[in-house]
């Protein structure tokens, strides 16, 4: 009995036993979370340079992975594409500003009627047939129906591009209609398109008229396209 006792007054009352125990585990995680702390600062301080160079590669993998989804058009004369409202606002402005220089250096009424070309102002007509060779006996002649009514038509000959100073009729239109006789079968059309795609000075010239696909190993276009170009200033009572 009096072990008992003298073992009952020595002991801790429990609750005061569990407040303990959580102190106890509170105080280890606040040092286990400062050793963390501690070891990450360690870290990038022993191995600063490491650290650099390991965010420099995140950086520049982001960037190229940016420039795959991203893609920034450059002007290429076979690329088919719509530059949205912000750039064509952009790129007008700078061609008005560019014209406005050179007015004032030249002097706007001695300018020749449509001498100065724009090509971004020109016009082009684009062919296709479903996923079909564009280029058939049948389908050449519409192209060169449409085309005869462009060149035809009174208001694009006065804003084409005048043959030159003196001469203000119209530039031959960029076509390769002409390039055929005036009812070609099917064999003299592929010969003449496999000569084109196959002489590479020839290709350079022509290759404008037909989609990316069209080579000297694929010499079947499935898109073609005729061009109309326009010029400044043009005539409608006053130079302008």
């Amino acid at each position: 009995e009096g072990n008992t006792e003298k073992y009952t007054q020595n002991m801790v009352p429990e609750g005061q036993i569990v407040d303990s125990d959580k102190e106890r585990r509170r105080e280890e995680l606040e040092v286990n979370a400062e050793a963390r702390k501690n070891k990450v600062t360690n870290f990038l301080t022993n191995h600063a340079c490491i650290c650099i160079a390991i965010m420099i590669f995140i950086i520049g993998i982001s960037l190229f992975l940016t420039s795959l989804v991203i893609e920034i058009n450059k002007y290429n004369d076979r690329a088919y594409f719509v530059w949205d409202d912000k750039r064509s606002r952009r790129h007008d402005a700078l061609q008005v500003a560019i014209e406005d220089v050179r007015e004032a250096e030249v002097g706007e009424n001695e300018l020749p009627l449509r001498t100065e070309r724009r090509d971004l102002w020109s016009v082009y007509l684009l062919y296709y047939r479903g996923g079909n060779p564009i280029i058939t006996p049948q389908s050449l002649q519409t192209i060169r129906k449409v085309e005869t009514i462009m060149e035809d038509n009174k208001y694009y000959n006065n804003l084409c591009w005048a043959k030159s100073n003196t001469d203000v009729s119209c530039r031959p239109a960029l076509t390769f209609s002409t390039w055929f006789d005036e009812n070609p079968s099917q064999q003299e059309i592929n010969t003449k398109l496999t000569q084109v795609a196959q002489d590479e000075e020839t290709f350079v010239k022509n290759k404008i008229f037909f989609d990316k696909q069209y080579s000297a190993e694929n010499t079947v276009p499935k898109w073609a396209r005729s061009g109309f170009r326009v010029a400044l200033p043009i005539d409608d009572g006053e130079k302008r």
